[in-house]
């Protein structure tokens, strides 16, 4: 059995829960079963959706620890099974108490040193593999790099071309959006969607604050499409010639359909890690801004970055090939692999 533990609310991207549903839906196409474990009913929108058992801790999802003794009681019936978190209040402790129950699993980019780990996935391109050497000898899995990028079915090996001309961006901010940036994007960049005739498609989350406002604003606005509940992810990539993203999860699935992007953080913990530096360093995408540290300036930092980009077809062909370069889409199947071998040792 796989056990996950991920959270998603209006402060953690439904980035988590989504590439904990992408490992699960291949861990099923291989036979195997799975559940899911949250502090609060937030992800259950995702989880259910996709036809998975979820249980509910109603616990306090920025403290794992106390849920340890429900957490016990769910484990109990399934010896052997392997524990995945996907979260960034795991412990050493809160491992340490689980892992003679459960082979445990770290999904992410926080520099835990848990001795009782059995498998350890962090995708980014900004590793310290040398912190990795020191804090983890042979009993601990670990797979590092955008090789195990979990991405989502659809995404694997998607080609995508470059146009000559622009018609058509994709605007997606993540699960929430608190400080409107959604909004005001979409305002920076109507003069030029209006005067290029390009047409915007802005995903909306589930979470996000000001649906009904965007709604009330852009209805009628010719150049804008509002998508809520989207499902095809992949197919609306392929579709549009620039993307306008959060510098979450959602950049490696643009990166392997090959996206010409314009990114931006919306939360310090997109910039934590080094990722959205790696990811200029490298050139595979144009970066705008911090959203976090002021909507309007990060606004008007993407219609900058969008403009470039729509006048320069040239500019648009490196960043989608050197982009797609990076990620293959086999991920899931990596990640799988190892948790099947993890999963016999018991």
């Amino acid at each position: 059995m796989l056990v996950f533990r991920v959270d998603a609310n209006d402060s953690i991207s439904a980035g988590h829960v989504r590439r904990c549903l992408a490992i699960a839906n291949t861990w099923r196409s291989k036979g195997g079963e799975c559940f899911f474990v949250s502090a609060d009913d937030g992800a259950s929108p995702f989880i259910e959706s996709e036809g998975f058992p979820l249980e509910v801790l109603e616990s306090d999802w920025t403290d794992l620890e106390s849920e340890l003794p429900a957490v016990r009681r769910l484990l109990r019936p399934y010896s052997g099974s392997v524990f995945l978190v996907d979260s960034y209040q795991i412990t050493s402790r809160y491992v340490r108490e689980l892992a003679n129950m459960a082979s445990v699993g770290y999904l992410g980019t926080k520099r835990l040193v848990s001795p009782e780990l059995r498998l350890l996935a962090n995708y980014s391109l900004n590793i310290d593999d040398d912190f990795y050497c020191r804090s983890y000898g042979k009993k601990c899995r670990l797979l590092l790099g955008p090789a195990y990028a979990p991405l989502r079915q659809g995404f694997f090996q998607v080609p995508k071309g470059v146009r000559r001309h622009v018609r058509s961006i994709l605007l997606t901010t993540g699960n929430a959006d608190a400080e409107g940036v959604t909004g005001a994007i979409i305002d920076s960049l109507l003069p030029t969607l209006l005067q290029e005739r390009i047409r915007l498609r802005v995903v909306i989350g589930p979470l996000n604050a000001s649906k009904r406002q965007l709604h009330k604003r852009y209805s009628n606005c010719e150049q804008v499409e509002l998508l809520e509940n989207v499902t095809n992810m992949a197919v609306l990539m392929r579709e549009c010639d620039i993307a306008v993203s959060a510098c979450g999860t959602t950049l490696y699935e643009l990166a392997a359909c090959g996206v010409p992007t314009v990114g931006f953080s919306m939360v310090p913990e997109q910039d934590a890690n080094g990722e959205t530096d790696k990811l200029k360093e490298l050139g595979v995408i144009e970066y705008a801004a911090r959203a976090y540290d002021g909507v309007a300036t990060c606004a008007a930092a993407v219609r900058n970055k969008v403009e470039i980009l729509v006048r320069d077809a040239a500019r648009r062909e490196v960043l989608s090939k050197s982009f797609h370069e990076l990620i293959d889409g086999l991920g899931c199947e990596r990640i799988c692999d190892e948790i099947s071998r993890l999963e016999a040792m018991r």
